[in-house]
């Protein structure tokens, strides 16, 4: 698979658009408008996951979309990541051992289809395909660091007291929110002010 990095200003819309989604999944104060993208009230409180550092975070759920992502390949090898969302990641950068998800999601120009692949917690997948035309899509820098390593870099930056984050990977940028707190990184952990 080749990705490539290409922010653009679309780019940053579309981030912008996947962290309110994300936000809007960990909010427990969303109002009318985000009805039926929350998890209600009766979801457990999350159990931290216990186990490698690697289980549960970005990285990992890159790993368990693979083969889906080499089927949806079909030799053709052009792939784009665009990006990696995550709701209710806890906040080690790793998902709760009894809810959370990671969402990948992959463009192939030459197929003009989008793939995205739904990691949940407990590393059981879902798929969707549909078409995609927009050549002017930007993707995420090949060599992104895992999300335990912006959660890391993030920490001593923190004010508030909330457990739970939504983060999203897009273009060169990791953008975490906790509740009313947000916070970046580069696509490398490097915080930015």
């Amino acid at each position: 698979m080749t990705l490539q990095s290409n922010a653009s200003r679309s780019t940053r819309v579309r981030l912008s658009s996947a962290l309110l989604l994300a936000a809007a999944l960990v909010s427990p104060s969303c109002s009318s408008w985000c009805d039926g993208w929350t998890i209600t009230n009766s979801t457990p409180d999350p159990i931290q996951r216990g186990g490698s550092s690697f289980a549960g975070s970005a990285h990992w759920a890159f790993d368990r979309a693979q083969p889906h992502i080499v089927a949806f390949s079909n030799g053709t090898g052009d792939n784009k990541l665009l990006h990696i969302i995550g709701a209710y990641v806890y906040e080690d950068g790793r998902l709760p051992a009894n809810r959370g998800t990671w969402s990948i999601a992959l463009r192939s120009p030459s197929q003009q289809k989008l793939l995205t692949v739904k990691v949940l917690h407990d590393g059981t997948t879902e798929t969707e395909i549909k078409e995609h035309t927009n050549d002017d899509v930007g993707s995420v820098h090949s060599g992104f660091v895992n999300s335990t390593d912006v959660f890391t870099a993030i920490a001593p930056h923190r004010t508030g007291s909330s457990k739970l984050a939504a983060a999203v990977l897009q273009g060169d940028v990791w953008s975490v929110h906790f509740g009313d707190e947000g916070h970046s990184t580069k696509w490398d952990g490097q915080y930015v002010e």
